[in-house]
């Protein structure tokens, strides 16, 4: 075998396809970062900080604060809310309402076919146990 020729290309020919598809010196698996971060407020940050501590390290001024902070948060997202997501939501309590419902009706239903019928066959039973014994004791 000629070792100029492996599995049917030449060195050459090799040497052509061969390419490197990547960043030189780039680890695989690691991103470069994804430009510059986005500029917080000192208010958010200070509550993205206070979200990392428990309630009881806390004082009632930091707990206040972060709780308007997620108040005022909650507001603005509503008020600059798009249509589609004012769309879902009312879709989303729509939805909820409905399977409540039938539930409901699910319940109401089972009730009437299956547990008021055997309820009234075990008060007829105690019924007809509580006139045995009045009638053989009495």
């Amino acid at each position: 075998m000629d070792n100029d020729i492996f599995m049917g290309y030449t060195v050459e020919e090799l040497e052509e396809a061969l390419a490197h598809y990547g960043v030189l010196g780039m680890r695989w698996g690691v991103r470069k970062g994804r430009g510059t971060p986005r500029a917080q407020s000192t208010d958010a940050q200070s509550a993205r900080n206070l979200r990392k501590k428990s309630a009881s390290e806390l004082s009632n001024q930091e707990i206040e604060a972060y709780l308007k902070r997620a108040r005022l948060e909650k507001q603005f997202s509503e008020a600059t809310a798009t249509r589609s997501q004012k769309a879902k939501k009312w879709l989303a309590t729509q939805l909820s309402k409905s399977v409540k419902q039938a539930a409901e009706r699910g319940s109401k239903v089972v009730v009437k076919q299956v547990i008021e019928p055997e309820l009234a066959k075990k008060i007829a039973e105690a019924q007809a146990r509580q006139a045995a014994r009045k009638a053989a004791g009495g």
